[in-house]
């Protein structure tokens, strides 16, 4: 009956909203993480590739 009457008021509801929020972002992290990794591995990584590429070749 305690557990119902917290989710019965404000305060629960709010606590429940933050849990459901919470459980969304840990799951969107973890599906997210490799398109973020590979996002973060292109932008870092193949610009340098790309320059040094370049310089490899002789051209700036």
């Amino acid at each position: 009956m305690a557990q119902l009457h917290l989710f019965g008021s404000k305060g629960g509801a709010l606590a429940l909203a933050v849990l459901v929020w919470w459980c969304k972002l840990v799951v969107g992290l973890r599906y997210n993480f490799w398109f973020l990794h590979l996002y973060f591995f292109t932008l870092c990584h193949y610009p340098q590739k790309m320059f040094k590429e370049g310089k490899h070749k002789g051209e700036y």
